[in-house]
């Protein structure tokens, strides 16, 4: 007997679906399952209607009140997939006669004009820094601060103004590279080797050049605090 393609792709993903328990997103609502506990003891597959200009979808679970996940996915938009709703595998059991924070956040894709905007702003703040702790004095400059410690700072200044964003490359790097470092350490170890209009220089390519990939930003995020599993065990 002979099936069609279609029939056996749709008989593979109801197989798959069933190797996995079912959470289904209500986002008006705030709950899964029409309020139902989540299934506890086995993976999940979270579901649920998604925006057509969401490129991505994180699912993380976290002890009540906690701040570290436990577990995160992401679910990406294919290319050329323009549909409403989202399946995301949860390869994480949640324990039975518990309760966890789940952390859903939706993501757009960001546009030239975006990041134009977001490197305006990290520049701005990286200058207005220097003016405090790089001093220019009789065309020499002064550190205020260690090399380490102005390289950390540059570091979580750009962390900041990315903080709404993250690159669609996970293992992207958000910091400046070691050239940067090295830069600050000549300067600690001679003053007359650079200039401001060096360092200022260096960081916006180094800015430009990490916001050239793709980036998402925050389109919405929903937070379920305190869901309860089912009870398993007779508990």
């Amino acid at each position: 007997m002979r099936y069609s393609l279609s029939f056996i792709l749709l008989l593979s993903f109801y197989w798959a679906s069933a190797q996995y328990g079912s959470v289904v997103f209500n986002y008006e609502m705030g709950y899964f399952n029409n309020g139902q506990p989540l299934p506890a003891e086995e993976r999940l597959l979270f579901s649920g209607e998604v925006s057509e200009s969401v490129v991505a979808i994180e699912v993380k679970a976290l002890k009540p009140n906690g701040k570290k996940a436990l577990y995160a996915a992401l679910w990406q938009r294919a290319e050329g997939n323009r549909g409403e709703n989202f399946q995301l595998p949860f390869n994480y059991r949640l324990q039975a006669n518990a309760s966890y924070d789940v952390a859903i956040t939706y993501y757009e894709l960001v546009d030239r004009p975006d990041k134009a905007e977001i490197n305006r702003r990290i520049l701005k703040n990286l200058e207005f820094y220097q003016t405090q702790f790089i001093k220019v004095q009789k065309g020499k400059l002064r550190l205020e601060k260690s090399a380490k410690k102005l390289k950390d700072d540059l570091d979580q200044i750009l962390q900041q103004g990315l903080q709404d964003y993250r690159p669609a490359v996970a293992m992207e790097a958000t910091a400046y590279s070691d050239l940067v470092q090295l830069y600050l350490e000549s300067l600690e170890k001679d003053t007359t080797v650079g200039s401001a209009d060096e360092l200022v220089d260096l960081l916006a390519r180094e800015t430009k050049h990490l916001l050239e990939g793709n980036w998402w930003k925050i389109y919405d995020a929903r937070k379920i605090n305190d869901y309860p599993t089912e009870k398993l065990g007779g508990k």
